[in-house]
This record gives C-alpha cells, sequence and structure tokens, in this order.
C-alpha cells in the first residue's frame, strides 16, 4: 500500500501543469509585464516609427512621399553644425566625471564645516535648468556680468561670449558642466561612503598612499558610480535643449544649434521643408542605443564571483575560491568572501555549501 501510495503522489506531481511547476520563474515576469507593456507601447514602438517616417518626406498632415535616404543626406549637408556642436557637447560634457570625482574626494572628509561645504557644492544639482541658463547668461554679458568686470579689472575689452559663433557653444557648455559637476560629485561621495576600510587598510599596510591608494584601492571600488556617472552624462549631453533654448535660442546665426535643439526649432518653422524626422531620429537613436548598451553592460558587470564560480562542476577548495575571488573581485564588490570563508575547514567543499553561503551574505 505504501508503495502504491507514493507511485500515485509522484504520477500526481508529473501530472501537474507547466505553468504549476514554473510559477517562481513566471512570477517576476507577470509582476513587470504592465511595466513592458507600456514600455513598449510609449518607448519602443514610437522609436521604430520615426526610423519608419524619416524615410519619407512628410510635413505631419498631408500625403507622405518616399524618398529613401533624402533627409539623412540633406541633414548632413545643412546641419553639419549642429552634428559638430554634438560632439563638442560629447567631449567636453564628460569632464564632469573627474571634476565630480576630486571634489568629492575633497568633501569626504572629517573637518569642521564640511556640511556646509557639502550643500554649497550640491546646490547647483537643485536648481532648474532655466534658472542655470539665465544666471550664466547675466554671468556673460560684457556690460554688467562678471566675465565683463573681470577683463575691466585687467584693462581688457570684455568679450560677447554668447554673441561670438566661435565662443557660444563652448560658453553653453560650460554652464550645463555647473550642475552636472554636482550630480557626479553627488554619485561619487555615496561611492566613497561604501568603500570598504578593509581594503584602504590594507593598502597603507603595504606602504600605499596618494595617488597608488586612489588608483588602486579606491576607483576600483568607485567603478559602479563611474558607470552610472558616465552613461548619465553621455545622455545629458546628447539631450541638451533647456540651456540653448533659454541662453541663444540657437543663435547667433544657428552657430549653438544641437540636434536636440533643432528638431522643434524646426517643426515649429512654418517656411522649412521639415526634416524633422532624421534629426529627431538621429538623436533619439543614439540616446536609446547608449541607454540599451548601459543597461546590458551593467546586467553583466552585476554577476557575483560566486555566480561564475558556480558554472564550474569542480569540487574547489577555500583556498581556491578565495583566490578566485581574490581575482574576479579586486574592486571589492565580494565583501561576502571574508564573513563567509570562516564557516568552513580549509578542505574540499560542496557546490551547495558555496551558493547557501552565498545566498546567506547576500551575495546574489
Amino acid at each position: 500500500m505504501a508503495t502504491d501510495s507514493s507511485t500515485a503522489t509522484t504520477l500526481k506531481v508529473q501530472e501537474r501543469s507547466w505553468l504549476f511547476r514554473n510559477r517562481i520563474k513566471l512570477a517576476p515576469w507577470l509582476f513587470l509585464a504592465p511595466g513592458l507593456i507600456f514600455f513598449f507601447i510609449y518607448v519602443i514602438a514610437p522609436i521604430f516609427q520615426s526610423i519608419w517616417i524619416s524615410f519619407y518626406d512628410w510635413d505631419g498632415l498631408g500625403p507622405k512621399e518616399w524618398i529613401g535616404l533624402g533627409n539623412y543626406v540633406e541633414l548632413m549637408d545643412d546641419e553639419r553644425t549642429s552634428l559638430i556642436n554634438n560632439v563638442w557637447w560629447l567631449v567636453l560634457f564628460m569632464l564632469a566625471v573627474p571634476a565630480g570625482l576630486f571634489i568629492a574626494l575633497f568633501l569626504n572628509q572629517t573637518v569642521l564645516g564640511i556640511r556646509l561645504y557639502k550643500s554649497l557644492f550640491f546646490f547647483p544639482f537643485v536648481i532648474s535648468q532655466v534658472v542655470v541658463g539665465l544666471i550664466f547668461t547675466w554671468f556673460y554679458n560684457p556690460d554688467f556680468g562678471i566675465v565683463g568686470i573681470v577683463w575691466n579689472f585687467f584693462g581688457a575689452k570684455p568679450p560677447a561670449i554668447l554673441a561670438d559663433e566661435d565662443l557660444v557653444t563652448f560658453g553653453i557648455i560650460f554652464a550645463g558642466l555647473w550642475p552636472q559637476i554636482a550630480y557626479c560629485m553627488i554619485l561619487y561621495l555615496t561611492g566613497l561612503n561604501n568603500v570598504s576600510p578593509d581594503q584602504v587598510e590594507a593598502g597603507r599596510l603595504d606602504n600605499a598612499s596618494g595617488w597608488k591608494m586612489l588608483w588602486y584601492i579606491i576607483l576600483p571600488q568607485l567603478k559602479p558610480a563611474t558607470f552610472i556617472a558616465v552613461v548619465v552624462t553621455v545622455i545629458g549631453a546628447l539631450r541638451s535643449f533647456d540651456l540653448i533654448a533659454i541662453m541663444t535660442q540657437g543663435g547667433p546665426y544657428g552657430s549653438s544649434n544641437v540636434l536636440a535643439y533643432y528638431c522643434p526649432s524646426t517643426a515649429s518653422a512654418t517656411d522649412t521643408a521639415l526634416p524633422l524626422p532624421p534629426c529627431c531620429f538621429s538623436s533619439c537613436w543614439c540616446t536609446s542605443a547608449f541607454s540599451c548598451i548601459a543597461c546590458f553592460r551593467t546586467r553583466r558587470g552585476n554577476r557575483s564571483c560566486f555566480q561564475n564560480l558556480l558554472k564550474n562542476p569542480a569540487q574547489p577548495s577555500v583556498p581556491a575560491i578565495s583566490s578566485f575571488c581574490q581575482s574576479r573581485c579586486s574592486s571589492g564588490c565580494c565583501h561576502c568572501w571574508p564573513s563567509f570563508s570562516p564557516r568552513f575547514a580549509p578542505r574540499q567543499i560542496s557546490m551547495r555549501a558555496i551558493s547557501s553561503a552565498g545566498h546567506q551574505t547576500s551575495c546574489w
């Protein structure tokens, strides 16, 4: 009877539906489904729709005429200035990352009044981009701005930065760097609070100090903050619209135009042929592609050393696991190993034990 009962139980388990057997795997996707559906409808689908529209000559209301790559040829011929300015934005805006890092290193100390200094450096981040644009418009004014006052103090004629075709783009970029540096500083301050003091102390015991301590101990542990700072900075450079709209409206003579501003300004014009789809698609595609690459890189980079170790079917020893973790987790991501290794004697341990310890110490 006992054998028949166990056989019936086994058959009953085997007869359970595929949904029941995979309910744990399907549960996260069910919770994500509404968000994924809206993301596809309002983000992914419009991107491909803009790609399709960019091959037509269309004013948004009348009939469409297929012209192939004609819009892109016109974009390269007529709006080369916008493309070049986008490159300048992308290159110079990256200065916010090292600047934010060094300011964070300066503020990451315990001295009298450091909270006040942090608040002053944090202040630009909470200011609206419109306010930043107005402030720097006054700064650059050659009559009553700070630039004019400084130049007059040294007996020189102050430049009209926002009226100079050669200087206007760099002036706007400098204005955009002010709040962006503050944002990168916040990211690095958060990362510095998570730096492992054990690794810093070990570096000091090995006579590491100054640049060596920064390069070999601190920076490897700041890789996640650096990655986020780079991604946000690149996306911000490609989406530079508000400062240009407030400070120059694309002038003088279109010399400060970028693709993000050229798209709506062209769309609102009534005397143009509306080459809107290619420029919109170019800026949107660059931003979306970079965001997708960043998400994929983050997904791969978050794999812990224990997950990589579990791929190996061999039975590793504790010294082998320790060596593996140190080689794969030199950036300090594997904080669980010091608390996990004393649990086991230096002997052969099973992969089940590694997996269990990894879950208990939040390695996953």
